[in-house]
Formats: C-alpha cells, structure tokens, sequence
C-alpha cells in the first residue's frame, strides 16, 4: 500500500472523527433551543420531500427507520413537524412541517449557504477531474460502510 494511500486513510479517519464528534454537540438556534444535526437534518429532508413517510426519511437519510422514528418523536414533542394520514392510504403516516420547523429549515439553509462559500472558495483550485475522482472515492468508502 502506497505512502499516499495511508495518508488519505488517516486523514480521512481524522474527519470522520470531527464529523462525529460535531454530530453529538447540540446546535443553539435563534430562539434558543437546542437541536441535534441529525435532528436538523429530519427536518431539511421533510421540507425538501413534501409528505415523506418513515420509509422515504430513513432512505433519504441513510439511516435505520428505528433512529428516524426516535428523532420524529422528539420534533414532534418540540412542535417541529407533525404527522398526518396520507389521503389516499389511510394506514401511511406522512410528515410535515410546523412554522417553527419552517423556520429551522430556513435558518439551516442560510448556515449552509456560508459554509458552502468557505468550502467551495478552499476547493476552488482543484480541477474537474479530480473533483471526479473524489466523489469515486466517496461512493467506494460509503459502498464499503454499507457492508458493515
């Protein structure tokens, strides 16, 4: 194995490191309450996926229906989101947005709107093609966590 390979290893570990330890601080929002990623994350992908079921959250998430039916019971508790009966299958339950999760999702959108000009203007050097290959090097490691 290549001096280079070791190195991406280990300095990928490093930021799957961060990423997890970001994961388990709790972001204050405006109005002072505090609300998990993950939990913020629920929330973008029912703004963003009109009337998702527990199913289509946990695909869009890639996580197991059993975190996602955790985490829409607490936003459900703080009156992020509520559940309704789809229309035309009385026995699936979809989700959707209160105005304060409106409000989350807006907020959230913004952080991300900075955080993407600080990333894109670091990336900025990097060519096409080697963005590329990065993204093929995302789908084998993400492929691989998949088998674990």
């Amino acid at each position: 194995m290549s001096e280079n390979i070791i190195k991406f290893s280990e300095d990928f570990h490093r930021l799957i490191n961060k990423l997890v330890e970001r994961e388990m601080v709790p972001r204050v929002l405006d109005s002072g309450e505090l609300l998990y990623r993950i939990e913020i994350h629920v929330i973008v992908a029912i703004a963003e996926n009109p009337g998702i079921n527990l199913t289509g959250l946990s695909e869009v998430l890639g996580v197991t229906k059993g975190a996602i039916s955790q985490k829409v019971k607490i936003l459900e508790k703080k009156e992020y989101i509520k559940r309704y009966k789809n229309f035309d299958n009385n026995k699936e339950i979809l989700f959707e947005l209160t105005e304060r999760g409106n409000g989350v999702f807006l907020g959230h959108q913004e952080f991300h709107k900075q955080l993407n000009q600080k990333i894109f203007k670091g990336i900025g050097n990097i060519n096409d093609s080697d963005l590329e290959n990065i993204v093929k090097i995302f789908k084998v490691i993400e492929n691989h966590l998949e088998t674990l």
